[in-house]
C-alpha cells in the first residue's frame, strides 16, 4: 500500500466473493466502489454475475489528474506521497482504463463528473441505480 500497489487479483477476488455470497440474496443490490480495477478482476466479476443471473451497472467518476493529486494530498496519509501518488495514476492509466473500455462495451456505463460536491455525486449516482 506504501508503493502505491494494488492487491494481487487472486487475493481480491477470493475477498470480493466471499463478501458477496455472505451478503447476497435474490432481493438484494449491490454498489462496488474500486472493484474492478484490472481485467482479472473484471473477467471474475463478469463470471459471477452470468453465474448469479445479476445485472451489472459500470460508474465511471470522472477527475482530472490535478485534481484527483490534490484529493489525494489532502487526504493526509503516510502512504500518500508524491510517488506513490504518481504511481496510483499511472496504475489507474495502464490497468483501470482498458477495465472501463471493456466494461463499456459489454455492459452499461454511466459517466459521473467527480469535480462537483459529494452531495451532488451522490443525487446523479441515485438517479442511476
Amino acid at each position: 500500500m506504501a508503493a502505491g500497489t494494488l492487491i494481487d487479483d487472486k487475493v481480491t477476488n477470493s475477498l470480493f466473493q466471499a463478501y458477496f455470497y455472505s451478503v447476497m440474496d435474490e432481493q438484494k443490490h449491490m454498489l462496488i466502489d474500486g472493484y474492478p480495477r484490472t481485467i482479472a478482476q473484471l473477467d471474475d466479476i463478469f463470471r459471477l454475475a452470468e453465474q448469479e443471473s445479476r445485472d451489472l451497472l459500470g460508474i465511471q467518476f470522472v477527475i482530472p489528474d490535478e485534481v484527483a493529486y490534490e484529493r489525494m494530498a489532502s487526504r493526509g496519509r503516510a502512504d500518500d506521497t508524491p510517488e506513490s501518488m504518481q504511481h496510483r495514476i499511472a496504475q489507474y492509466y495502464e490497468q483501470t482504463v482498458p477495465v472501463i473500455e471493456y466494461f463499456s462495451t459489454h455492459s452499461q456505463m454511466i459517466e459521473i463528473d467527480a469535480t462537483r460536491s459529494i452531495q451532488d455525486i451522490a443525487a446523479e449516482v441515485s438517479k442511476h441505480i
